[in-house]
């Protein structure tokens, strides 16, 4: 009963990350400014930075211009509690260590804590689709 729940629970947080990835290839596909051929989107890709392995749920590399990329990751959290202050500061840490632009995270609700760090990090969060 708990592998299946534990299963079900995944899925859910697999689904999405898959909704996530296809709005943002979309967005970018569509873009008149970007050549298809110019930006990779990956569903958890592993950064290791300074021996810290790190799991991103969406890393999104833009080529902007010869030589340089813009990145952009995304959190993506399917819970029914809320996320709290400690899930942003990791993933703060997250956007240091990947050198990202900006970093993304995508839950159905954020505690205060969690709000007030986003804030302070300057981090871009988004909440409350259903």
């Amino acid at each position: 009963m708990d592998s299946i729940k534990a299963n079900m629970k995944k899925q859910k947080g697999d689904d999405l990350e898959r909704a996530v990835k296809l709005i943002e290839e979309a967005i970018l596909k569509y873009s008149s400014t970007l050549d298809p051929d110019k930006f990779v989107v990956e569903n958890k890709k592993i950064v290791i930075a300074e021996g810290v392995l790190h799991e991103i749920d969406l890393y999104v590399e833009v080529s902007v211009a010869q030589g340089y990329k813009s990145k952009f990751i995304f959190e993506c959290k399917n819970w029914k509690q809320n996320v709290g202050k400690n899930d942003i500061i990791i993933f703060s840490e997250k956007i240091q260590a990947t050198s990202s632009q900006k970093g993304f995270f995508v839950a159905r609700g954020f505690s205060k804590g969690a709000t007030a760090q986003a804030a302070k990090d300057e981090l871009t969060y988004y909440r409350d689709w259903e």
